[in-house]
């Protein structure tokens, strides 16, 4: 909290700096050790000889051969820019979780498995490097007429917008750092923004509220300094403080800064807006668990009745058949497909949500197809 909050560029810099240089240090350590497991060879010291080797004695190995990009990655690729860039990076860890956990039970795993394990990772690794490619910051957000719109009416008077979000602001460090660029890019782009203005203008930032921060701007790095500095003195002499009304001003200007830092630079709206994003995937998400419910229960309730799955479910559709294709819904719906039995009990669980039109399956549809 104190690094984002901190007001002075050059120090900001400075911990970033140090920041990548740990990464740095992270990364060659691993590639230390990934030579010296793999390819241990180039670690030798070299000897000099009288005659010298041909390059053609030299170890080399052989390029992994390049595959045909299957049509479902170009798809996937397609879809990914629909999804927030934070879910998509946690998306990968996960799969990179899974490769981890299962090697541990290699024998479940099959040739397939690790193929399409391979075809997602490449998919996801080039969507994130491909996101931000040539992205320059406020220009690209704000030539665009749509999206400087929707920013604008967050605001009361278009000049204040002008003013806290000039055209020429980067992504970088410097500057006008804190201002969330690729988050605001990203706002608009979900269509969220669409839900959210008219909120916004319910509340809008008002010239008041953007004079009162530009005029904190002057005083807050004076008002850091005298924080830290009564907050020194406060921990080495607790009782004989006597600087108390000194010190709760300045951290009531610092406090007071950053709640109009947060509301005029959107950072506010932009966290409204990742609460949204958030809701709206944990919804589909209960959607996928109530289908991932009626699958179970579909099979407890055979197991119970000592009904063969195969011969209940095993009339196909178009697609095959839809228990087997995970499509339950579609495969307790068929009366034809589906023992009486079942189709009773699990609509006493479940009522009539199975039926075709009814009010749950649509709102199940549209959260799942969301």
């Amino acid at each position: 909290m104190q690094r984002h909050y901190a007001s002075d560029s050059k120090q900001a810099q400075q911990q970033a700096a140090f920041i990548d240089d740990l990464k740095c240090d992270v990364v060659a350590r691993a590639f230390l050790a990934y030579l010296r497991s793999k390819r241990p060879w180039l670690l030798q010291d070299l000897v000099v000889q009288n005659t010298p080797s041909r390059i053609s004695d030299l170890p080399t190995y052989a390029e992994e051969a390049r595959h045909q990009v299957d049509i479902w990655q170009k798809r996937l690729y397609f879809l990914l820019h629909m999804v927030p860039v934070g879910v998509v990076s946690q998306l990968m860890h996960q799969l990179r979780k899974w490769q981890v956990l299962s090697s541990q039970a290699e024998a479940s795993k099959t040739p397939d498995d690790q193929t399409l394990y391979s075809n997602c990772l490449q998919v996801m690794v080039l969507y994130l490097d491909m996101h931000d490619a040539k992205f320059d910051g406020g220009t690209a957000i704000l030539i665009d007429d749509t999206r400087r719109q929707t920013l604008q009416s967050c605001f009361e008077r278009e000049e204040d917008f002008a003013s806290c979000f000039p055209s020429n602001v980067k992504p970088s460090l410097s500057g006008d750092a804190h201002i969330p660029l690729r988050g605001l890019r990203e706002m608009p782009r979900f269509g969220g923004a669409n839900v959210l203005t008219p909120v916004f203008q319910q509340h809008p930032i008002t010239a008041a509220e953007c004079v009162n921060w530009q005029e904190l701007e002057t005083k807050i790095k004076e008002a850091q300094k005298t924080r830290e500095a009564l907050h020194a003195e406060w921990v080495k002499n607790r009782k004989g403080f006597t600087k108390q009304t000194e010190y709760e001003q300045a951290l009531d200007t610092c406090t007071h800064h950053r709640h109009l830092a947060h509301r005029v630079r959107l950072v506010d709206h932009l966290q409204l807006h990742s609460l949204l994003m958030a809701v709206l995937a944990r919804l589909a998400d209960y959607a996928g668990l109530w289908e991932r419910d009626l699958y179970f229960v579909s099979l407890a309730l055979c197991y119970h009745e000592r009904l063969n799955p195969a011969q209940i479910f095993g009339e196909s559709g178009k697609h095959g058949n839809y228990f087997d294709g995970g499509e339950i819904v579609e495969a307790v719906r068929k009366e034809s497909s589906c023992d009486k039995v079942i189709q009773k009990k699990a609509k006493d669980l479940f009522g009539t949500a199975c039926e075709k039109g009814h009010p749950t399956v649509n709102i199940r549809n549209d959260l799942s197809h969301f």
